[in-house]
This record gives structure tokens, sequence and C-alpha cells, in this order.
């Protein structure tokens, strides 16, 4: 199971550095860099390590398939992600259960293939919170839930037991929320 810490540390990091900092600091960027290098990694890790069955490779055409479908939704210029996420996504999502590979990985091909905004104006920039294309709104919508995940997934990953809440619980969480912002930001 060590592909599961891989980017815990460093997402809980990012959330809490984004709240004791705010987004113009460079420690943010570092940060989300350096997750993403480890989510990146998290994900190689997931494809090459932890196969659920036999490969059955053949299952990626159906995933072929699924970015072909989106390319026709962009041709019909059907701008809602439900549209790639509920079609191609899922298409993809099974082809990777049935083809062996872990199921996590689903969405990778299909997210390059939604239509986005064909210029980069900065992570930070104010203006890429005001970009109507699919890829922005997609991330826009999901951005508070996934913020939410991650941090629930650190509290549970870090070992905290919500079950039994006693001295040992207490003690993690302080050293999460009290002890990891202040060894950052004495750091």
């Amino acid at each position: 199971l060590w592909a599961i810490p891989c980017a815990t540390d460093i997402a809980f990091s990012y959330l809490i550095a984004r709240l004791i900092f705010g987004n113009g600091h460079p420690a943010i960027s570092f940060l989300l860099l350096l997750a993403i290098a480890d989510d990146a990694a998290g994900l190689a890790i997931l494809a090459v390590f932890y196969p659920t069955g036999e490969l059955h490779l053949e299952w990626l055409f159906l995933t072929l398939g699924a970015m072909g479908a989106c390319s026709l939704f962009q041709k019909f210029r059907l701008h809602s992600f439900w549209w790639y996420i509920l079609g191609p996504g899922l298409l993809s999502w099974y082809a990777f259960a049935q083809g062996g590979i872990h199921p996590a990985l689903g969405l990778v091909p299909i997210i390059p293939c939604m239509p986005h905004a064909h210029s980069d104006l900065g992570i930070f920039a104010r203006d890429e919170l005001k970009r109507h294309d699919t890829l922005n709104e997609f991330e826009h919508w999901w951005k508070n839930p996934v913020e939410l995940i991650l941090g629930l997934f650190g509290l549970v990953n870090a070992g905290v037991v919500m079950s039994n809440v006693g001295t040992g619980t207490w003690l993690v969480l302080a050293g999460l929320l009290i002890g990891k912002p202040l060894g950052i930001t004495l750091f």
C-alpha cells in the first residue's frame, strides 16, 4: 500500500499552507507542483504495481472509442463537462476495470480531450477564474469537494481514528492541525 501515502502529506500541507499564506505565496505554487508530481508518481505506481487482475489490453480500444466520442462531442459543441464524464469517462473507467488496469486511472485519457482554453494565464491569475471553457468549469465545480475529500483523506491516512476518540486521536489531530502548520511556518 505504499502508493497511498505518496502524495497525502504534500496535498495536506498544500491545503494548510493555503489557509496560512493565502494564494499568492511562492510556497503554495511549489507545494502544488510537488503534489502534482507526487500524484503523477502515484498514478504510475497504481498502473504498474497494482493491476486489478490479468491484463487484457484489448479493452483499451474502448478507451480509444471514448476519446473519439469526446472529439464528436467537441464537434457538436457540447459544453457541459457532464457529457464528457458520464459518457466517455464511464466508458474509459469500464475499459480500465475490464482490462485489469486500476479503474482510478479511467479519467486520465478523457480529461485532456475536454474542450479547454488555448492559453494559460497562470495558476494564480484572477482572470483564470472567469474562464468558461469545459475544462475550467470542471475544475471549478470539483474544487471544493476535492479539497474536503483531500482533507479527510489526510486525516484518515494519518491514523486519526474517528470511531474511538481518545488521547491518541487528539494528539494526532493536534499534530496535524497545529504541529504541521507551525512547523511549516517556522521552517
